[in-house]
């Protein structure tokens, strides 16, 4: 349910969302996806209209407090796969993969001890970045549901490498020069 957006935001059991069917659409409407259980077992999910129409397009829900759109669209700080939204108050969101970028990363200097860490980690925020929107490009033109989960996993990998600060030098070059030959796999692809 997480996946088509529709993780509960609260919960209450069948009989009394029954007496308060009111206040229970209201809080769908306001809060987001209800779940209705019995015995503490979740039942079913109540939502509002436009959430309800979004799922019978067969469009995933992309719940959100905050969207941002730099390049890559990030809900909540998580990069979001190439394809066809619905937001909770209905709106189509179409994410599209970023341009591809000709660079090619030269380590040599990377390698010099006079080059700060700093530095190092910004070429391999900017290779892993580069490397999830080609992973993005492959998930758009992936022509089986395999092959688009299989980019939309690879994506999300590369993604998450921006956020390791704790590698040395080395083990961050070391991921440069990966992440540089998928690029080019990807490009001869």
């Amino acid at each position: 349910m997480a996946g088509a957006g529709l993780a509960p935001v609260g919960e209450q059991g069948v009989r009394q969302a029954r007496a308060h069917w009111g206040a229970a659409r209201a809080r769908a409407a306001a809060e987001g996806p209800q779940g209705l259980t019995r015995h503490k077992n979740l039942l079913a999910v109540l939502v509002d209209q436009t959430t309800a129409a979004a799922l019978t397009r067969r469009m995933p829900v992309l719940a959100f407090d905050e969207l941002e759109l730099t390049g890559f669209a990030l809900a909540n700080g998580e990069l979001i796969a190439p394809g066809e939204y619905a937001a909770h108050n209905g709106t189509t969101l179409r994410i599209h993969a970023p341009r591809e970028e000709e660079t090619q990363v030269d380590t040599t200097d990377l390698r010099d001890p006079k080059t700060p860490v700093d530095v190092v980690f910004e070429v391999l925020q900017n290779t892993a970045a580069r490397t999830a929107a080609a992973y993005m490009r492959a998930a758009e033109s992936a022509t089986t549901p395999e092959e688009e989960k299989d980019a939309e996993e690879k994506m999300t990998r590369a993604w998450q490498i921006k956020r390791r600060r704790h590698l040395t030098r080395d083990e961050m070059i070391a991921l440069i020069e990966q992440l540089q030959e998928e690029i080019d796999l990807l490009r001869r692809a």
